[in-house]
Parts: structure tokens; sequence; C-alpha cells
């Protein structure tokens, strides 16, 4: 694991609790090339929540306030997408949080490992991507 990877992990374990503290989070990790411990100066940091029920914008945008981030937006929920992501800096560097609901990420790979399905919203591979992500996860909280 590179230095760079072993810091953007520690720097999630920082702004996880502030969103983990809500009981509709049921699993939080860190997952692109931290995760994979390949991180170089340049790297973002990837994290995602895995929700029983989404949060509202507002609600993500006073969490992200609270944690001090800087430059915060949002991309708009898709009803049929089941998600958020959110964009900012800590430190000046960017993060990327995605936030599912737990029936998209079960979904998703259950089309992947039971029907061969790896396409979404017109992405090829998106389901896959989500699969290969939850393998090389690093957990911070729950269990994915």
């Amino acid at each position: 694991m590179t230095e760079h990877s072993a810091w953007r992990i520690s720097l999630a374990h920082k702004i996880a609790p502030a969103f983990t503290a809500n009981p509709a989070v049921e699993a939080c990790f860190v997952f692109g090339s931290a995760a994979l411990g390949i991180s170089d100066q340049y790297s973002d940091l990837e994290l995602a929540f895995v929700w029983s029920h989404l949060p509202s914008a507002e609600e993500l945008q006073g969490t992200a306030q609270r944690v001090g981030v800087e430059g915060w937006e949002i991309e708009p929920y898709g009803e049929a997408k089941q998600r958020w992501l959110e964009q900012f800096y800590m430190h000046g560097m960017k993060v990327e949080a995605g936030h599912w609901t737990c029936e998209m990420i079960d979904n998703s790979v259950i089309d992947v490992v039971e029907h061969y399905d790896v396409s979404q919203y017109g992405l090829v591979f998106e389901k896959q991507a989500i699969a290969f992500h939850l393998q090389h996860a690093v957990v911070l909280y729950g269990t994915v």
C-alpha cells in the first residue's frame, strides 16, 4: 500500500463518522485507488455510503458542512438510479462520496452474478464495477 493510499484511508476514517451517525446508513467503505493501495499524490478519495433509504440533498450538505469541506457539489438524484454523488474538497484533495440504497447495491450484484447483466442506465459495465468495488473495499462501517 502506498503512503498516499494510507493517508486517504486515514482521512476517510475522519469523514465517515459524520455520515454513519445517521441510523439509515448501513455501511461505509473506501473504494478506488486508495482501497487498491495504488494512490499517488494526484489521486482522489472515493467513499461509498449504503443507506436503507437515501437522505435529502440538504441533509447531505449539512453533514458535509459539519465535516468542514470546501467546494461542495451534488449530482441530482435520479429516481431510477437510487443514488446521490457528492464531490467536495478536503485538504486540497477531491473527495467523491457516493450514496446508494441497499436495494440498488443488492440488485446490481444479483444482476451481475445471477443474470450476467453488467450494464446499467446505458453505461456498460457499471454493475460489474459496483461488484468489483465491493470485492476490494476497505470497510469503515457495517458490512458489504
